[in-house]
């Protein structure tokens, strides 16, 4: 279930994208790429959060526990699930899990990245996948912060 906030954050991190990010890192196209980028990156960010979520809900399921629905909100997700997990374990690779899918999504966009830089010279694509790699790292490393509501607070 897509929360209203989520549109609201989608539109920011695309408008930052396409008028602050892209426009001042990489100089060489124009306002309607940037855009492009700016909505593509916007989405592909908001792709990763969902996997980040499915990640938690596929570990969750696979120790028996329901996952009721995945709610995507202004400044993240959410894995509802039917009860909690029955041991300290399961609490643990169910929270880690989410950070984990992020960091691998991080580590592929920087392979797209250099793969797609290092072949010849930069495009829309290496920048996108340059912010994405950065922003999924981010984005794991974030969620490892010892704190409820993030996937730290729970280990």
């Amino acid at each position: 279930m897509i929360d209203y906030s989520w549109f609201i954050i989608f539109f920011l991190v695309m408008y930052t994208m396409a008028e602050l990010y892209f426009p001042q890192s990489h100089q060489q196209y124009s306002v309607a790429q940037y855009w492009i980028m700016g909505a593509v990156s916007a989405l592909l960010f908001f792709l990763s959060v969902l996997i980040h979520e499915l990640a938690h809900s596929f570990v969750a399921l696979k120790y028996g526990i329901k996952v009721h629905s995945i709610r995507l909100l202004i400044f993240g997700g959410l894995a509802q699930v039917a009860s909690e997990p029955k041991t300290g374990r399961h609490e643990f690779l169910i929270a880690l899990s989410g950070p984990a899918a992020s960091m691998a999504l991080g580590m592929f966009f920087l392979t797209v990245y250099s793969f797609v830089l290092f072949g010849g010279s930069p495009t829309p694509v290496s920048a996108i996948a340059g912010w994405l790699a950065f922003a999924n790292v981010v984005l794991a490393f974030f969620n490892m912060i010892p704190g409820f509501p993030l996937d730290g607070g729970r280990f």
